[in-house]
């Protein structure tokens, strides 16, 4: 029953979403822009020879999440085709930052901060050490969303990410790196996915082309920042309650 449950908060919440934002816009005559956030997940596991992935490789998500965005993509897609609304969509590789949580830099940096304030045993909890990952800062997506929006062509999809891959243990050395107390690294396999795409990474060369963006945050300073977020907010005796309200909200 609670399988049943996540799958369908994944799935109707997103699709409704582009439906409900796309369809007024059909039946009025205003030619606006939509900007479509759409999903490395949609693309599953792919083979090391078709990395990084193209715009044109087939969509077989692993998960709920990547089923979800599959329908918001082709949604969009079908809509711009059948009807002329206008619309891109941007595949988006993973994207962190100060502020994010919920995800592996998140969680990392959070683990780090309180081995350091002395809440938690100094050992870093992990689960996949070798998964890959290209990792872009939220504020260079920002700046490409804009680019995007300016640029880019309607009807079509764009793969938006970085042509560095990063591994779990690159991230945790990192960190380690800019932490001022020492940890010890421990595999704990109740982290470790049963499906989890081994390498993520996509290939961005037509966003660049049209764009001439690149990503100029690397990816030490977003940790560094990231840190910094975490030692701010863990040091703010109200903020383990808006943590739990947050998670609360997002398993709802």
């Amino acid at each position: 029953m609670f399988e049943t449950r996540h799958i369908c908060r994944s799935l109707y919440p997103r699709s409704d979403q582009i439906a409900f934002s796309i369809s007024p816009l059909r039946a009025s005559a205003t030619r606006a822009l939509v900007i479509v956030a759409c999903s490395s997940a949609e693309y599953g596991p792919v083979a090391i020879q078709d990395m990084p992935v193209r715009e044109s490789h087939s969509l077989s998500p692993l998960h709920p999440y990547g089923v979800s965005k599959v329908a918001q993509d082709l949604l969009a897609a079908q809509y711009f085709t059948n009807y002329g609304t206008q619309s891109i969509r941007v595949r988006i590789f993973n994207t962190t930052g100060p502020g994010k949580i919920g995800d592996v830099c998140s969680d990392l940096t959070k683990r780090a901060v309180q081995i350091e304030m002395g809440a938690r045993r100094p050992s870093m909890m992990v689960g996949n050490l070798t998964s890959r990952r290209a990792i872009v800062d939220v504020r260079d997506f920002v700046r490409a969303f804009w680019l995007s929006a300016e640029r880019c062509k309607a009807g079509e999809v764009y793969n938006i990410g970085t042509d560095q891959t990063y591994s779990v243990h690159e991230i945790i050395e990192t960190i380690r790196a800019q932490l001022s107390t020492s940890f010890q690294v421990e595999q704990d396999p109740t982290l470790v996915r049963s499906c989890d795409e081994p390498i993520i990474a996509g290939d961005i060369s037509k966003f660049r082309s049209c764009c001439e963006w690149t990503p100029e945050i690397k990816l030490s300073t977003t940790l560094r920042d990231m840190l910094e977020w975490w030692r701010v907010r863990l040091a703010d005796p109200v903020f383990p309650m808006l943590d739990s309200n947050v998670r609360r909200s997002t398993s709802a």
